[in-house]
């Protein structure tokens, strides 16, 4: 029999799900959703991969380095809300199922996998930390990069966020 420890994303679904009921409709648009911050060791970069899903429309859309030696490696996930227990899934199966030769089912994904939380505007700033404004009163000017056919409803949200932009060339 396998370690098979209890991760901790149950707490950050019914964060999710918090965060998605009280979401303004007035700026929510594109498909209804989360981002998760997932860590895992430094040492997994492996695991990255294994953390998205196209049947679930999952992708990873930051990793953040391992600053020091020993940091951990923290990657974004985008998780459409029709897929939200995607995880839970998968670490149940984890902990309750083997496969044919006797492994945990999912232990390439689950057993890489420290800490899942709901993510921030930090987790997705790849930087390094000293660089991510922490003063609300500092006014900064942010790089953003949209997919195709996305600038539209990014500079709706931010009209009613009263977000300045500048024009794009």
């Amino acid at each position: 029999m396998h370690k098979r420890s209890r991760k901790p994303s149950g707490q950050a679904l019914g964060a999710a799900r918090q965060q998605m009921a009280g979401r303004d409709t007035g700026v929510a648009v594109g498909t209804p959703g989360f981002y998760l911050e997932i860590q895992l060791p430094g040492s997994e970069r492996a695991g990255i991969d294994l953390l998205a899903d196209r049947r679930q429309h999952m992708e990873v859309v930051a990793v953040r380095e391992p600053e020091q030696p020993g940091d951990p490696l923290r990657a974004s996930v985008f998780v459409p809300a029709r897929a939200e227990s995607f995880y839970l899934r998968k670490i149940e199966a984890y902990r309750t199922t083997d496969t044919q030769s006797g492994r945990p089912r999912n232990e390439p994904l689950v057993s890489r996998i420290d800490t899942v939380r709901l993510a921030t505007a930090h987790s997705l700033f790849t930087d390094g930390d000293r660089l991510f404004p922490i003063d609300p009163n500092e006014r900064v000017w942010w790089e953003v990069w949209l997919r195709d056919g996305r600038q539209e409803n990014f500079e709706r949200v931010a009209q009613a966020l009263s977000i300045t932009l500048r024009p794009t060339p």
